[in-house]
């Protein structure tokens, strides 16, 4: 690895603000103002050192980026980066919450990043919502306050190191059922209109796989919890092994058990059981690209 004078991540429809002409770059000598170009027709974003002489970032440096920018809130059928889910009001209008898609490259249409399995990081989520809202995320809430007028700030603690593709959160009138299977709180989420008891028995195989993984294996998981959350609409997944936020797709979050013959139940055992394998195969060790991941998508 050798100095260079220009640092570069990916993005996709995420508009940089104007008033962010010049970007803050921090490297151990201090705040430098740095020049952005936006290569056409490509995902890569270029922070240049240019107009600061001879300066360059020292190999193996460390470097704070602050960036403001906004990000697309896309349709249910794209089903990547931030999109919308559908639910009905309690007054029958139709109506939308959003959740999260990573894998593949889907985290660079949510924020400007670098997306490649192999890297990882820790990450604090922030969340300013409606007062009416929930938010949820990877990690606990550290903290609640309000944010000015009818919002309110949900702000979570930081991520274990963890590839930037299982980063989530969802946003919207949001329940949930709890099993206390596992040393951990395990929670099944779906919005309001949504009877949410269908969950439990789908909440309880979860922390009996959890528990059954952790004792086979003998690795703790470095997390706080283990949330799912259900994704409504077409979305293109059935189930993301984001750590400690799985979102499942279709239907497979609200079902009423005695409907179902003891084959479907399986099925759909086997869909919640497969996702949970991920924290340990593909979250916690991670293959280093996408050409690799049958080794755990096998499971």
């Amino acid at each position: 690895m050798a100095p260079s004078s220009i640092c570069k991540i990916y993005t996709l429809k995420a508009s940089i603000s104007s008033t962010t002409e010049k970007l803050i770059l921090i490297p151990r000598t201090g705040p430098k103002e740095v020049a952005i170009e936006q290569i056409p027709a490509s995902q890569n974003l270029t922070l240049s050192l240019t107009g600061l002489g001879n300066e360059t970032i020292p190999a193996g440096s460390s470097v704070k980026i602050s960036i403001s920018y906004e990000g697309v809130i896309w349709p249910n059928e794209e089903g990547y980066g931030v999109f919308q889910a559908p639910y009905t009001k309690a007054d029958g209008t139709p109506a939308y919450y959003i959740t999260t898609q990573g894998e593949t490259s889907g985290m660079r249409r949510i924020f400007p990043c670098l997306d490649d399995p192999d890297l990882k990081a820790n990450f604090t989520v922030s969340l300013i919502i409606d007062e009416s809202l929930d938010g949820i995320s990877n990690m606990a809430v550290a903290a609640e306050t309000k944010a000015g007028g009818n919002k309110k700030k949900i702000s979570f603690n930081t991520t274990p190191p963890m590839s930037s593709y299982l980063l989530a959160f969802a946003i919207g009138p949001l329940h949930y059922v709890q099993s206390d299977h596992y040393r951990l709180p395990v929670r099944i989420y779906a919005t309001k209109d949504q009877d949410i008891k269908l969950s439990q028995w789908v909440a309880d195989i979860a922390a009996d796989g959890l528990k059954l993984y952790e004792n086979s294996l003998g690795v703790k998981l470095a997390l706080e919890k283990v949330d799912h959350v259900g994704v409504t609409g077409e979305p293109p997944m059935g189930g993301m092994e984001n750590w400690g936020l799985i979102t499942i797709g279709g239907s497979y979050f609200l079902l009423d058990i005695d409907d179902y013959d003891s084959d479907y139940r399986e099925s759909i055992a086997a869909l919640y059981l497969h996702e949970l394998a991920h924290f340990w195969f593909g979250d916690t060790v991670t293959c280093a690209w996408w050409t690799e991941i049958w080794l755990n998508e096998g499971l």
